[in-house]
């Protein structure tokens, strides 16, 4: 994966270079892309989406990051193109850099993946935090709960983050042939939503993770090693 430089900082040169090591390496590409919300660096970089398209790296192996503030026609050329975009509403948020307009872009068929950014601009890296965030950020903007789902939400920070990402016949999802990457959650906290996605995206955080399974080996347990797992909930039941 190559992480490029960035567009409002890079020259046309380095564009078509990262793009170059790209295509010959066949190799994926990340850009931080219409992040900043100041109209000149709005202005900017949608000028410069020229030279991503001229030096070919629109294609789908292109991940745009943040991606908070396209025109309808570079919306449009994206999601012919077959780019994705990773979503980071938490950092998003952190920064007051804008609301990805999640329903419209979904309406082009973008791929859509999410992601917490990282420490320096979301303080939490917690993905259910940054579920929340995204869920309550679109439905506010729209006045409208309806707009997005839980299971939409869930699906993003899941297996449609693993198909951007271009690892969705490994992980992503519980499935015969795939990793087995599982995260167990304690289910008291979240026992009064019937709904397990609801619950979830609504009410769990980290803090409610007891077990992790990395290849279907565990790695992390919450309870210490001499006391008795609690291995009869029937989440544990896989």
């Amino acid at each position: 994966m190559i992480a490029h430089h960035g567009i409002n900082y890079d020259t046309d040169i380095n564009t078509r270079m990262e793009a170059k090591v790209m295509q010959e390496l066949g190799l994926g590409g990340q850009i931080h892309y219409l992040e900043s919300p100041r109209p000149v660096d709005v202005d900017l970089e949608q000028s410069r989406w020229k030279w991503l398209r001229d030096a070919g790296a629109v294609n789908p192996k292109l991940i745009l990051g943040h991606f908070l503030h396209p025109t309808p026609d570079i919306l449009d050329e994206a999601s012919s193109a077959g780019l994705k975009m990773s979503w980071n509403p938490m950092s998003n948020g952190r920064l007051g850099s804008g609301i990805a307009d999640i329903s419209k872009y979904r309406k082009y068929k973008l791929p859509i993946g999410m992601g917490v950014d990282g420490e320096a601009s979301s303080d939490r890296s917690d993905p259910f935090e940054n579920m929340r965030m995204g869920l309550y950020s679109v439905r506010g903007k729209y006045e409208d709960s309806s707009v997005l789902t839980p299971q939409d939400i869930f699906h993003m920070h899941t297996l449609s983050a693993a198909d951007v990402l271009g690892m969705a016949d490994k992980v992503g999802s519980l499935e015969v042939g795939k990793l087995a990457d599982i995260v167990l959650l304690n289910p008291p906290h979240m026992g009064h939503l019937g709904d397990p996605v609801s619950a979830c995206v609504f009410s769990s955080g980290v803090k409610d993770i007891e077990r992790v399974f990395i290849g279907g080996k565990e790695v992390w347990p919450r309870t210490p090693p001499l006391a008795k797992p609690t291995n009869n909930w029937q989440a544990w039941e896989f």
